[in-house]
């Protein structure tokens, strides 16, 4: 795996500070506007849910990778936890919502299996979608921009484990991305404008403008092909978005997680 520049090193340590700083002015400035303690009091009760998150996604990558440094890796976690605190913050506040079914379902202790069932059911559905549009998107737009798609590259960058490889995936694709452009942005926006499909549709924009920056270790790589990059990756970021609005963050995260790592699974060398 390919070591990251200094380029992106420096732009992720900007964006990991800020996320930081932006729930210590929540914590700040709660103790003296009412509206920021009302979210700032909610925020708080998310704790245990954010830590959870984060511990799946930093044991995932060490799995994935057999890397200790990611687990001596401070800003990371408390960045995903950060984000996790606003996230569901925001998506709980949301109307006739809930983004952790399955989850809720477990600690309940109703209909768990089911819903674990139908997650992974509709992760496999997110798959065939994201594959089938994926391709279709990226014919399209290599043969009008004559661009060519040097997908292998980036899979070079990759673990060479392809079963490990999931668990890197899961973390990184699934965990942290759907954190940050479902669990955050398409909810911050739906319960702005209460419009799921605008709200769909202007996350998975940003989400395919982000693969064309510092912020994503390949970013260099998808400059190759800027526009059939950014066209399938929004397509994909649509379909991600949809089962987040109907299925919750799960399904969002093992669905994102899977259409990343079954083509590789099966049909990279």
């Amino acid at each position: 795996m390919n070591s990251i520049s200094k380029e992106v090193q420096i732009v992720k340590l900007i964006y990991m500070v800020t996320w930081i700083f932006m729930v210590l002015a929540i914590i700040a400035l709660g103790k003296s506007n009412y509206k920021v303690k009302n979210f700032k009091d909610k925020m708080i009760v998310n704790w245990k849910q954010s830590l959870s998150i984060v511990v799946l996604c930093y044991m995932s990558i060490f799995i994935g990778t057999w890397n200790a440094s990611y687990l001596t890796n401070i800003l990371g976690p408390i960045t995903l936890f950060c984000q996790c605190l606003i996230g569901l913050t925001i998506a709980k506040s949301i109307d006739g919502y809930e983004p952790l079914p399955v989850t809720r379902a477990i600690i309940e202790n109703k209909q768990a299996w089911r819903k674990i069932i139908l997650m992974f059911g509709f992760g496999l559905l997110v798959v065939f979608l994201t594959v089938f549009i994926g391709a279709f998107s990226q014919s399209i737009c290599s043969n009008i921009f004559n661009e060519v798609n040097n997908s292998s590259e980036a899979v070079n960058m990759l673990p060479d484990n392809k079963w490990m490889l999931f668990f890197t995936l899961l973390s990184g694709a699934g965990i942290v991305e759907e954190t940050i452009y479902r669990l955050i942005f398409l909810s911050l926006i739906l319960k702005i404008t209460n419009r799921p499909w605008l709200s769909i549709v202007l996350s998975s924009l940003l989400f395919g403008l982000y693969h064309l920056t510092p912020i994503n270790t390949m970013y260099s790589i998808y400059w190759q092909y800027p526009i059939t990059q950014f066209v399938s990756t929004s397509l994909a970021g649509m379909i991600f978005g949809y089962f987040y609005v109907k299925r919750g963050y799960e399904t969002a995260v093992i669905g994102h997680t899977l259409a990343d790592w079954l083509p590789v699974l099966i049909f990279m060398k």
